[in-house]
């Protein structure tokens, strides 16, 4: 179950420049663990005020804590207090706690009239019938009919699918020899048969792809704790290792060779049944 709202934190400040860090990114709802902590700080000692904003589905905006100085802070209505506490110990530093099933929240930061707002913190409210796990990651080559084009210029096409998933708190990246070609996707997930999967492209030109390069796909997924990678990798063919290359020539030949047998073998059965055809028509005339 995906939430629905979001919660943000700002600073008041006009001075430009201003790092805002939020933590956690992710939280996992735990039935056994009713509340969770977020923790919000910049880096500018004159920015006094602090708030926490509440984002509803339709984007809509609420604050719901107000904090002028340190030690002063204030749950703002409707929101029920007890339901709500923060805590502000220095001008940098605020935290916001607060009971799961009422967060629904997406994200948090840092303002006054000119705002500068964090990353944000999204809670995702977990199955409790299904199993947390990281995806499956394969990396298709480019088919046969884009590399049979004749144009030199064509592009071909790399597929990356990661499967097998939950809950959806992946992103994903592509490296071309251990280079970063594309940081971060903008490929989202989908959800199929209760888990979920994501597929992304990379177009690169056919030259790059018959050079010798390695193509990389990772896939970083939220584990509770941190962003795992997983991967998986498509070699060009003109770096397959040697052995692979007189595997699949001899394999070939093998096949081949059983082919020619099981053509000899059925001629000759059909030749020996002709002779006996032969013979038993001559023997009744």
């Amino acid at each position: 179950m995906r939430s629905n709202e979001s919660f943000y934190t700002s600073v008041n400040g006009s001075a430009d420049g201003v790092k805002i860090v939020q933590k956690p990114q992710e939280i996992f709802y735990n039935p056994s663990k009713d509340l969770e902590t977020i923790y919000c700080e910049h880096n500018d000692s004159t920015h006094f005020y602090m708030y926490w904003y509440k984002q509803g589905s339709k984007k809509d905006m609420q604050l719901l804590v107000f904090s002028s100085a340190p030690e002063s802070e204030a749950i703002e209505p409707p929101f029920d207090k007890s339901k709500y506490s923060t805590q502000r110990p220095v001008v940098t530093k605020i935290s916001y706690l607060g009971f799961l099933e009422l967060f629904d929240m997406a994200s948090m930061c840092c303002a006054n009239y000119e705002a500068y707002f964090g990353a944000g913190t999204k809670l995702t409210v977990l199955d409790p019938q299904k199993e947390i796990r990281g995806p499956v990651v394969e990396v298709l080559p480019p088919s046969e009919a884009e590399l049979c084009k004749k144009k030199k210029k064509d592009n071909v096409t790399l597929l990356c699918v990661a499967k097998n998933f939950y809950p959806d708190h992946v992103y994903v990246s592509w490296e071309i020899d251990n280079d970063v070609k594309r940081e971060k996707t903008k490929d989202v997930p989908i959800e199929k048969d209760g888990n979920y999967i994501i597929s992304s492209r990379l177009r690169v030109p056919k030259k790059d792809w018959k050079s010798g390069k390695k193509f990389t796909c990772i896939v970083y997924y939220y584990n509770g704790t941190g962003y795992e990678p997983f991967q998986d990798r498509q070699i060009s063919p003109s770096v397959l290792p040697v052995g692979f290359t007189l595997q699949r020539a001899l394999t070939a030949k093998l096949a081949y060779a059983i082919f020619v047998a099981k053509s000899f073998f059925y001629g000759f059965f059909i030749l020996i049944l002709v002779k006996k055809r032969v013979s038993v028509l001559t023997h009744d005339h």
